[in-house]
């Protein structure tokens, strides 16, 4: 890795790559925030389903980030390299997180009324 060059500074003067780090960090917090709030108001009836899913959505939001985190140093060197940029892993894991709390926020509704 001696001969390969750090990126430095913005890829382009519109900070795409940066915009869209952003994005995902406001995305995985809306996310985690959604579902806490689920969680609390699960917690009324069943504490245990309460914790499971604070506790799952806290660790799945971590991944997320850490994974955007790790995406956007990796975009933007293959930016200043002219490489191609693909992203399909974390839009796949944020599309199942949201099928996720869906559907288990529709069976809570179902059951509890």
């Amino acid at each position: 890795m001696a001969g390969r060059r750090v990126a430095s500074g913005p890829w382009d003067p519109g900070l795409q790559n940066e915009r869209t780090w952003l994005a995902w960090q406001r995305t995985a917090l809306s996310v985690l925030v959604c579902t806490l709030v689920m969680a609390r108001l699960l917690a009324g009836h069943n504490a245990a389903a309460a914790l499971v899913i604070a506790g799952l959505s806290t660790v799945a939001m971590l991944f997320l980030g850490l994974s955007g985190r790790h995406h956007y140093v990796r975009d933007q060197q293959r930016l200043h390299d002219g490489a191609p940029v693909s992203r399909i892993v974390l839009p796949s894991l944020l599309t199942a997180l949201f099928l996720l709390l869906g559907s288990s926020a529709a069976i809570w509704v179902i059951i509890t009324f």
